[in-house]
């Protein structure tokens, strides 16, 4: 672990994450905490996907070293797969989004004040990133129903945990899993899943975790098969994923790799740190690349 430097600072704010209401008040509290504390760093706002690459790209060549990240996954997605590319600067966040799995996992407070005085004033550490071809991943990352689930989230105008679980509700008694050919150290699975999960960090966000036992610094990723479990019984092991036991049913097998290359059978679905992404290959190589973001921590 190593202090944060005194090197410039920019907040990178993304005001459509999460909930509308409760990010600008997140905002406000923010913009008082910088004018109370008379901390003068710049603020910038993105306005559409992709924006907050182009700002963090824009400031690294101003010289910034510093990003504190006040938004959700996406955003977090967005300015780290710039950072990755530069090893001397830091990312810091202040989670605004629906999830907020590595804010969580990293024990980030959800008090906006409080996570901005751990970005000023604390250490940090660097962490190990995951790979899907050539798109990185910070958290978790994953192909089948999660993903699915993403894309059909991605077009809600209601955001938060329980809009996301009626998107699950509604559509869990009607998808079909898909047929996977895994292939880990030169071994090879054929499996059906409800869905494939590359877990970097240990949750998705909202306590949600099928693989308690990630870790962001051993070099490994966390790969867990689920398939499908039965409507009537899905009733009563749901509770499990709240109490991070899921993994140790039958209906869950976790592979710890680091690399593994599978391929798809049929038409499937993307997400990356949870956000929909376009899956543009039927064979996917997904690796590890070791403490290669340095981050802001407790």
């Amino acid at each position: 672990m190593e202090e944060i430097s005194t090197y410039r600072r920019i907040i990178i704010i993304n005001p459509m994450a999460g909930r509308k209401k409760q990010t600008s008040l997140l905002i406000n509290k923010l913009i008082d905490f910088l004018e109370k504390q008379n901390l003068r760093i710049p603020v910038k706002f993105s306005g559409y996907t992709g924006h907050a690459r182009e700002i963090t790209r824009d400031a690294i060549d101003k010289g910034y070293k510093h990003f504190i990240v006040v938004g959700g996954n996406g955003t977090l997605h967005e300015v780290a797969s710039v950072l990755i590319h530069y090893p001397e600067t830091t990312l810091s966040l202040v989670a605004a989004g629906s999830g907020n799995g590595l804010a969580n996992h990293l024990k980030i407070p959800s008090e906006p004040e409080n996570a901005l005085m751990i970005a000023l004033r604390s250490q940090t550490t660097s962490i190990d990133i995951g790979w899907i071809n050539d798109v990185p991943f910070f958290s978790v990352a994953g192909i089948g129903f999660d993903a699915y689930i993403a894309r059909r989230f991605s077009y809600s105008h209601r955001r938060g945990f329980l809009s996301y679980v009626k998107h699950v509700m509604l559509a869990y008694p009607f998808y079909k899993p898909k047929i996977y050919t895994i292939t880990i150290d030169g071994n090879t699975i054929i499996t059906k899943a409800l869905m494939i999960t590359f877990a970097n960090s240990n949750q998705y966000g909202n306590s949600i975790s099928l693989a308690p036992d990630a870790s962001l610094s051993d070099g490994m990723i966390d790969l867990i098969v689920m398939k499908k479990v039965p409507i009537w019984l899905a009733i009563f092991l749901w509770p499990l994923l709240f109490m991070k036991i899921l993994h140790k049913t039958s209906f869950v097998k976790v592979y710890r790799v680091r690399d593994v290359i599978i391929q798809l059978h049929q038409k499937d679905y993307l997400h990356v740190d949870g956000d929909p992404f376009p899956l543009r290959s039927r064979s996917l190589k997904i690796y590890v690349q070791p403490q290669s973001l340095r981050i802001s921590i407790p």
